[in-house]
């Protein structure tokens, strides 16, 4: 299943970008708050980092990997992610709109998962992306 959703956010691209990418251990589990994760490589983040995660998206908690597969500073962030049952995709990708709105466009491609439907994963990604504003707003 293929879900791409656009959401324009009141702040600059750079802003929106580290929210999403530079700061992602920090910041994922605040729009996602049934996400836990850890860093399985050093550094900062870009491509080749790695991220243990455990989350209960779809009901029993489920563990496994992500990993950065696209990081362009202020212009993409992707990620391959392999809970157990196929690999999934996700991507944002970051537009100025003006001085201070980035449109953020988000890509999550999805494997048939039994008793996962696009009506649920889609409510839970809009649910994030509308979000991110607000968390921006209390982070600066």
């Amino acid at each position: 299943m293929r879900i791409e959703l656009t959401e324009d956010i009141d702040h600059p691209v750079s802003d929106v970008f580290a929210f999403y990418a530079d700061d992602h251990l920090e910041n994922h589990p605040r729009w996602d708050p049934d996400i836990r994760l850890s860093l399985a490589t050093d550094g900062d983040v870009g491509i080749g980092t790695v991220f243990h995660r455990s989350h209960t998206h779809f009901g029993d908690e489920v563990s496994g990997v992500m990993e950065v597969i696209e990081f362009e500073r202020d212009q993409v962030f992707g990620l391959v992610i392999d809970d157990g049952f196929g690999e999934m995709y996700a991507r944002l990708a970051f537009e100025t709109v003006d001085a201070s709105t980035t449109r953020v466009r988000a890509l999550i491609d999805v494997p048939e998962i039994d008793g996962v439907d696009e009506d649920h994963l889609r409510s839970l990604a809009e649910r994030w992306l509308h979000r991110t504003e607000d968390l921006i707003d209390e982070a600066t």
